[in-house]
């Protein structure tokens, strides 16, 4: 994903001119957040999305979809007016693309050309550290399976390894893509398998591209956003418990009842955190927490133990704020599993912050997620992907959500899906063949036609 734009800008509407030298597309995005595509096969969904992740992400890999599709224009209209444009030719059958972003208001439009040659070029940078070489032309040899590539191959899989020798256009709309437009999230067919990049010659020949399990590689992705999360709040516990007693001293020397909080406020305030770190502590975040200060009722009617009191509950609440994103994101994940999952339950284990799954009948097991079903998998993936690797104002790009979902879950995936955007606050387009995903939502439906575009032969 791009880095996030402070605009907070949006995407409104997306066209494509001649797609595979036939269609044209209009796709409108619903106010309501989530726009479904359907169509017969082969008119251009699932491009329609590679291409637009393509234009709006900057990155290497993804840019290679907009020289690898026929198309004569693809366009990105903005909530704030402006337009990211790719026009591709051809000449010699050699693709060319011309990149453009006019701002809705204001401001200097930025271009960028890209073409095959740019990515030769960078496949042979790429030599430098990679174990292939170049047999020909546009042909290059990995040194470890023997396997040809083209230069849109080598770029595809290793390109992030070399952006310091990119173009200079291409480096100037990766920042363009990253200040200004919005993060784009493609979530293909294909998602319990992750091929991961090593960044080492010397890696590479040893171990050879690392081939993991997506529900494992996300369960160690949640451990380390918990343990992220829990060193955050004991360095902000350390540094309030080091400042406690001159704050405590401050709010006691300010003057009569400034800033100082209530005996029902206290009462209610001390009942509020209790009960919030309990559900921490319950989802698996949170180990079980030391006695804090105690309630005495009577104590609150004296002004230095209401001042002792309001610090201290501002400074949990302030600890327990580091923590409410990430323990909202994990209570919806296992909620939302929960529903689903037959006789089991997934949660997170409380020392070692580790996804796992629990029997919920006959005699209690745990098990590894990767016992869960290649449904379940699927189902868990796709929840992880929306809730943790979202952002406000994403655009989420889903094709075939309906993949090894029972038609049960079908029926209720767009019921989940807004709980989950009513929480992170993305927009969702999705492509898919399954009248139980849009369950008589057609509202929400855009249509891609098969009729030929009446430019078509030109």
């Amino acid at each position: 994903m791009s880095e996030t734009p402070s605009s907070g800008v949006r995407v409104k509407s997306i066209h494509a001119r001649q797609l595979f030298g036939m269609y044209d597309h209009d796709i409108v995005l619903k106010p309501e957040r989530t726009t479904i595509v359907f169509g017969r096969n082969g008119v251009g969904k699932t491009v329609m999305f590679k291409l637009t992740h393509a234009l709006l992400s900057g990155e290497m890999a993804p840019m290679l979809d907009l020289l690898r599709y026929p198309y004569r224009e693809f366009k990105v209209v903005l909530s704030d007016g402006s337009e990211v444009v790719a026009v591709r030719s051809e000449e010699n059958d050699v693709a060319q693309v011309q990149l453009s972003y006019s701002p809705g208001v204001g401001g200097d439009a930025t271009n960028c050309s890209i073409n095959e040659g740019v990515f030769t070029k960078l496949a042979a940078r790429l030599e430098r550290h990679l174990p292939f070489h170049q047999v020909g032309p546009d042909r290059w040899r990995n040194d470890e399976t023997g396997e040809t590539m083209d230069a849109l191959e080598v770029v595809s899989r290793w390109g992030d390894l070399g952006d310091g020798d990119v173009s200079q256009d291409m480096a100037e709309w990766k920042k363009l893509a990253g200040r200004n437009l919005p993060q784009t999230l493609l979530i293909q067919a294909q998602r319990l398998i992750r091929v991961g990049r090593a960044s080492a010659r010397t890696y590479l020949r040893q171990e050879g591209p690392a081939i993991r399990d997506t529900v494992s590689a996300y369960s160690a992705d949640l451990k380390s956003r918990i343990d992220q999360t829990l060193a955050e709040y004991g360095r902000e516990a350390q540094r309030r418990d080091q400042t406690y007693p001159q704050r405590l001293f401050q709010q006691a020397s300010a003057p009569s009842g400034d800033g100082l909080m209530g005996q029902e406020e206290i009462i209610e305030s001390l009942h509020a955190l209790k009960r919030q770190q309990a559900s921490y502590q319950a989802l698996g975040i949170l180990d079980e927490q030391t006695q804090g200060m105690a309630l005495n009722e009577d104590q609150l009617l004296t002004d230095v133990y209401r001042a002792a009191m309001s610090v201290y509950v501002r400074d949990t609440q302030a600890k327990l704020k580091i923590v409410d994103n990430l323990a909202q994101r994990v209570r919806l994940l296992l909620d939302l599993m929960g529903e689903k999952f037959s006789n089991k339950a997934l949660k997170i284990d409380p020392k070692t912050h580790d996804l796992v799954v629990e029997s919920t009948h006959g005699k209690a097991q745990r098990l590894s997620v990767n016992a869960l079903s290649s449904g379940e998998q699927h189902q868990l993936v796709l929840a992880y992907d929306l809730l943790f690797r979202t952002q406000p104002n994403t655009l989420v790009l889903l094709d075939e959500p309906e993949l090894s979902l029972h038609v049960d879950w079908q029926e209720r995936f767009l019921k989940d899906l807004k709980a989950v955007i009513d929480l992170v606050g993305f927009d969702a387009l999705l492509a898919t063949h399954s009248p139980y995903i849009i369950n008589g939502h057609n509202e929400l439906t855009v249509g891609l036609s098969v009729q030929v575009s009446a430019d078509a032969s030109r």
